[in-house]
């Protein structure tokens, strides 16, 4: 399956579950509490703004133009953003995982193989741009 045809189908997914997005985000959020002191901490009080954020983001890309390089540029700046915060690249590897199995469990039955594969490509791509985000935020940062 080549990316084009991952991403609509990530589209199409996402369509389908749009009457269940707020338990979606509710599940991940209950999971990554439920993790560690460090995840736990991206899900209580003023830092579930990290998460909202996230989603907000990603809803934008699903939603959006289906070229890359449109969404470069705000999820580069948006990773930026989140590492001045304490977002680490390897949150970004938990809250994917995370939010697989939510999908997966939203989804019920009509959940497949395609649709795991299409999502954890385009996870795959979003938390690359996020991290990379991130790690020139830490490059300014220690030049400083």
């Amino acid at each position: 399956m080549t990316y084009t045809d991952r991403f609509a189908l990530v589209r199409e997914h996402f369509h389908t579950i749009k009457p269940q997005r707020a338990l979606l985000s509710e599940l991940v959020v209950r999971r990554l509490g439920g993790l560690s002191a460090t995840t736990r901490r991206f899900t209580t009080g003023r830092e579930t703004e990290l998460a909202g954020e996230f989603a907000k983001a990603m809803w934008k890309v699903v939603y959006g133009s289906a070229d890359l390089g449109d969404w470069e540029a705000p999820l580069l700046a948006l990773g930026e953003h989140q590492a001045a915060r304490g977002v680490r690249a390897e949150h970004y590897a938990i809250f994917k995982g995370e939010m697989l199995q939510a999908l997966a469990d939203v989804s019920g039955g009509t959940w497949t193989e395609s649709h795991a594969e299409a999502w954890d490509s385009f996870l795959h791509c979003v938390c690359g741009l996020l991290i990379r985000g991130g790690s020139r935020a830490e490059r300014v940062r220690r030049a400083a």
